[in-house]
C-alpha cells in the first residue's frame, strides 16, 4: 500500500468515526507515534525498551497469522456496544 493509499484509508476511518473520546485517543496516539518533542519523525532508535518489545511482539504475531482484520474488529466493537 502506498503512502497516499494509507493516508486515504486513515482519512476514511476517521471520517466514519463518531466517538469523540476514541477520536481524541487516536489523535494523541498519532501525535505520539509520529512526532517527538521537536516535531521530528520518530525512529525505532527512539522507542523505549518496552515499546520496542511490544512492537517486536506485534510483528511476531503478524508473522504467525495471529491477527484480526479491521472489518472483524469493527463488527466486534459494534456487538460490544449493543450488549
Amino acid at each position: 500500500m502506498s503512502v497516499q493509499e494509507i493516508k486515504q484509508r486513515i482519512y476514511q476511518v476517521v471520517d466514519e468515526a463518531d466517538d469523540e473520546t476514541g477520536l481524541e485517543q487516536v489523535l494523541n496516539m498519532a501525535n505520539e507515534l509520529l512526532t517527538n518533542q521537536s516535531g521530528q519523525v520518530a525512529t525505532l532508535d527512539e522507542l523505549t525498551p518496552a515499546q520496542r518489545s511490544r512492537l517486536d511482539e506485534s510483528i511476531e504475531q503478524h508473522r504467525l497469522g495471529k491477527t484480526v482484520s479491521n472489518e472483524t474488529m469493527k463488527q466486534r466493537y459494534r456487538q460490544w456496544l449493543t450488549e
